[in-house]
């Protein structure tokens, strides 16, 4: 996703289940209207999750769906292995924790 077009994002490293790292983040774009669609969102892990779009009645739910949708392609990653941990001090943490109750159940 263009820098420009990410209005938020978490960092974090990613290890898979092999133990390799991958520093990316989570990042979520700037709310648009689609035609066919609606208002999306778009959301993509560098390196882990391709770019991929939710579908809202505005700009709000369309933001929150794409972080449920992050929340529920993490979880699938963590049942197959993998971890992610804070950059800055390496602490393992949890879909859970990152993205409380609305996310997959963790």
């Amino acid at each position: 996703m263009d820098a420009a077009e990410v209005i938020a994002e978490r960092r974090l490293i990613f290890v898979t289940p092999e133990g390799a790292e991958i520093a990316s983040s989570i990042q979520f774009g700037r709310p648009y209207f689609s035609d066919k669609f609606g208002c999306c969102c778009d959301m993509e892990i560098p390196g882990v999750e391709k770019r991929r779009f939710s579908g809202g009645v505005d700009g709000v739910q369309a933001i929150q769906i794409a972080m449920s949708l992050a929340a529920t392609l993490l979880e699938v990653r963590v049942t197959k292995g993998w971890r992610m941990l804070w950059p800055d001090t390496r602490e393992e943490v949890t879909v859970k924790e990152m993205f409380g109750e609305r996310g997959a159940s963790a």
